[in-house]
């Protein structure tokens, strides 16, 4: 079965939904055709002109990475300028980019996480609270109710079903249904599945009620048009607002038990492959169990990790000012940007693999860390 642009970025979304990234964040597919044919993916976390060159040279139609390309709209594109060059080779030669950002990083298997499981930390529980990000409630599911004709359930449940909804938790197939009567009066131009138009028909009918995930409903409901019988489908949308804990920046763990601070800085060096790193160290120092990971520039959020009694904070970027303000009240490594997300690729990596199993996916080679050890 052919694959295009427009199914790998609706898979990733699958996992991250565009709905969790923050305001002005660009996401999805930002150069290229969505309707391109794919059989090769690249997958970086930056896009650079080496990693354009190295998707040519392996022949991938697609790279896609965790950071965007521009973060600010773009007023010119012209020869010679960092970010037009990459773009224009990408398009001269029939490569599309797509960029899944700060939803995978809020995502709650996302890129702290996987930092976290190199670690081992149990009990993973986001550090910043999605509820504490963004404005107004989270809408993670809709309630959708579909009325049809009798006769019809199973095929309307098995679309839905299809379509990605019907799933709670770990069952799926979730639905409930009820009888009642249905009116309605084709006009001039209708053509009504039941009845004649202009007269008014009473039909008996099924309702069916589900749970469909928020970036679901639109596919499900497509599929839903596709095979339902009436000519104008009756379905009622109620959007499920929550404050979720589940979703937020950053990820806090447990040990299994209680190490010893150089054990783990040791740990941590091995794991990103350097030899020293940054580290803000209290005093009187104790065992460490609890461990916040904020993959990424995660200076400002340490208060938070401070707040909740954590012992130790794994992150980058972080200012000589966040290091004074934090001195003796929280232990902090800090590493690079790149080292805190690389393993990010990998899971998503997986991911793909699983799901295109006749796709090409590759990890770019040359997607380096542009801060080096001296």
């Amino acid at each position: 079965m052919e694959m295009k642009v427009k199914d790998i970025n609706r898979a990733i979304e699958e996992i991250m939904p565009k709905q969790l990234r923050m305001d002005g964040d660009p996401n999805g597919i930002l150069v290229g055709d969505p309707n391109s044919e794919v059989t090769n993916i690249l997958l970086s976390l930056n896009v650079t002109e080496e990693v354009v060159d190295e998707a040519i040279e392996k022949r991938s139609q697609l790279i896609v990475s965790h950071h965007p390309l521009f973060f600010s709209p773009m007023k010119k594109m012209v020869k010679g300028d960092y970010y037009s060059d990459i773009i224009m080779k990408m398009i001269k030669h029939n490569i599309s980019f797509i960029a899944h950002h700060t939803n995978f990083d809020i995502v709650d298997d996302g890129v702290s996480s996987a930092f976290a499981k190199k670690l081992n930390l149990k009990n993973l529980k986001p550090l910043v609270p999605l509820s504490h990000l963004k404005k107004g409630k989270f809408i993670e599911n809709y309630k959708l109710v579909v009325y049809l004709p009798k006769g019809y359930e199973s095929k309307i449940k098995d679309t839905i079903t299809k379509g990605g909804g019907g799933s709670i938790g770990e069952y799926d197939y979730c639905f409930f249904q009820s009888e009642g009567l249905g009116s309605f009066r084709g006009g001039e131009n209708s053509d009504p599945f039941i009845g004649d138009k202009g007269k008014i028909s009473e039909v008996d009918e099924i309702k069916i009620e589900t749970i469909v995930p928020a970036w679901k409903i639109e596919n499900c409901l497509n599929k839903i048009k596709e095979v339902h019988p009436y000519e104008e489908v009756a379905y009622d949308l109620i959007p499920m607002e929550i404050e979720s804990n589940r979703y937020g920046l950053g990820i806090v763990g447990d040990l299994k038990e209680c190490e010893e601070f150089k054990n783990i800085a040791k740990k941590i060096k091995d794991i990103i492959g350097v030899e020293k790193l940054r580290a803000g160290i209290v005093e009187n120092q104790k065992p460490i169990k609890k461990i916040a990971i904020i993959g990424g520039s995660g200076g400002k959020y340490v208060s938070y990790a401070i707040s909740q009694n954590i012992d130790l904070v794994i992150s980058s970027e972080i200012s000589h000012h966040t290091f004074l303000e934090a001195k003796n009240k929280i232990n902090i490594i800090d590493i690079t940007h790149h080292s805190s997300e690389k393993f990010a690729i990998e899971k998503l990596s997986d991911y793909l693999k699983h799901k295109f199993q006749n796709i090409n996916v590759l990890i770019s080679e040359l997607d380096m860390d542009p801060i080096s050890e001296i």
